[in-house]
């Protein structure tokens, strides 16, 4: 009888000693097994009931195992993340969950495949996402807008997987079939640089250079837009090697050097690595030294400092322009599907959303 009120004892002060140390989520760095490392903080994991509540568990974690989501910030560093339903805002204290009314939500979120789920912050921190039948919807904190596209975009079955707003405040979408659309907020324009549809004729991201050009990545290739012409890159310097190659991101530094995560299939063998462009040549930066299990180059992100970092299935990887470094993602109970998403904060912490909805801050350097 002693022995059983003894464990009793045991297991009640393991309990309150893990409550003590999980009252505010910004100082509690403890998953289920109270294991993770100091330079990490998790969000999302349920079984620390108060490291998060079930509004932050319930956003994470019922969608994002359909579909991965998106970190955005605002001009104020508050960080957004994005399902197909719903906007969680999260302001450096706490979580606050906006549900979408589903007038404004493309419902083929749901049945589609959803890597390519964007949304955009414009720089009045207008919040932007896409719409049923290849709409966008807008959010202003207040109010909820839908702009249709039917003028320019005559396949129901098409949606917007991309979103952008270049240097004259022009919003610019990819489409999942291969369609670019602008917008000025009256008037749709549509391009198709190319004539067929292919999985690769995807629009996955759409980003610009500090001298206005506009580019948009594609699962092998990518476009890029000068304000009159497109033009097609489909080698990226692999003609003598003749290997195939996929993207599933990129990225433009501070000096306009173009980054994409490629992985490379060669004699039934893959490799990852970042391809470099800096407006002369292609680089290829392979990932060999990392120490750490490397599966996709999922999303990139640059720090104040200039070393550029990757998101990984089970890691993410710092590069400094000569080695690689590797930093694993801490295995808690909710970690499955590894990271998606890569985010850089003002005060240079590193934020990652997982295919279950785990949020990871990583603060190291």
């Amino acid at each position: 009888m002693r022995r059983i009120l003894f464990q009793i004892f045991l297991f009640t002060l393991t309990l309150l000693l893990c409550n003590a140390m999980c009252n505010n989520p910004d100082s509690c760095i403890k998953d289920h097994h109270c294991e993770v490392p100091a330079d990490w903080i998790v969000y999302g994991c349920k079984d620390c009931d108060s490291l998060t509540n079930d509004d932050l568990y319930g956003f994470l974690g019922s969608y994002a195992h359909i579909l991965p989501g998106q970190i955005k910030k605002d001009s104020k560093n508050n960080v957004w993340f994005f399902n197909y339903k719903e906007l969680m805002k999260y302001n450096g204290n706490s979580f606050q969950k906006i549900i979408i009314p589903d007038s404004y939500l493309d419902p083929s979120y749901n049945n589609d495949q959803g890597y390519y789920n964007d949304f955009f912050i414009d720089k009045q921190d207008n919040i932007w996402f896409p719409a049923p039948s290849c709409g966008i919807s807008k959010y202003d904190g207040n109010t909820w807008l839908s702009f249709s596209s039917s003028s320019v975009v005559s396949d129901n079955q098409d949606r917007i997987c991309s979103i952008y707003q270049d240097d004259n405040n022009l919003m610019w979408f990819g489409t999942k079939k291969g369609y670019i659309l602008s917008f000025n907020g009256s008037i749709w324009k549509s391009y198709k640089p190319f004539k067929y549809y292919s999985p690769y004729s995807t629009i996955i991201k759409i980003l610009s250079d500090s001298h206005g050009n506009i580019f948009f990545l594609l699962g092998e290739n990518i476009i890029k837009y000068d304000g009159n012409n497109f033009t097609n890159t489909t080698t990226f310097g692999l003609d003598s090697i003749h290997v195939g190659v996929n993207f599933r991101t990129f990225f433009i530094d501070k000096i306009d050097n173009i980054w994409l995560g490629a992985n490379i299939y060669q004699n039934s063998l893959t490799s990852y690595a970042l391809c470099q462009y800096d407006n002369f040549s292609w680089k290829w930066h392979f990932i060999t030294n990392s120490n750490q299990n490397i599966n996709w180059v999922n999303d990139i992100a640059q720090d104040a400092k200039g070393k550029m970092w990757i998101a990984c299935f089970d890691s993410i990887l710092s590069y400094d322009g000569s080695n690689y470094s590797g930093f694993k993602i801490p295995n808690v109970k909710y970690s499955g599907h590894g990271a998606y998403r890569i985010l850089i904060d003002n005060a240079d912490s590193k934020w990652l959303l997982n295919g279950n909805g785990v949020v990871y801050k990583y603060t190291g350097q």
